[in-house]
């Protein structure tokens, strides 16, 4: 894991371009995808499910649930925003549009 500290190197090095809802604002993210197991709401069953997530730095930019981003030239919707550890890094779990 990382931290806030960590980030400027990791956004120079790995960092994807992230522009906002609003298409004028911009940031650099570390974009993430992994299969992770999660339970049916209704049966309980596990079920394999492809996560995908971008952390930025809190502030970076507005994104609230439903927004339409921008992720390395392709559009996603936000579908979670989550605070990390001590609040200076925010995971935006995102959903591909489809075309």
């Amino acid at each position: 894991m990382f931290g806030a500290g960590d980030l400027p190197a990791l956004l120079a090095d790995q960092g994807v371009t992230v522009i906002a809802a609003d298409g004028k604002t911009q940031t650099l993210g570390l974009y993430d995808k992994q299969n992770v197991q999660e339970l049916a709401p209704t049966s309980g069953a596990l079920l394999d499910v492809l996560h995908t997530a971008l952390t930025i730095v809190t502030g970076s930019m507005s994104a609230a649930v439903e927004d339409q981003i921008t992720v390395d030239g392709s559009p996603y919707v936000v579908r979670n925003v989550n605070p990390m550890d001590d609040g200076q890094l925010t995971e935006l779990v995102i959903v591909a549009v489809k075309a």
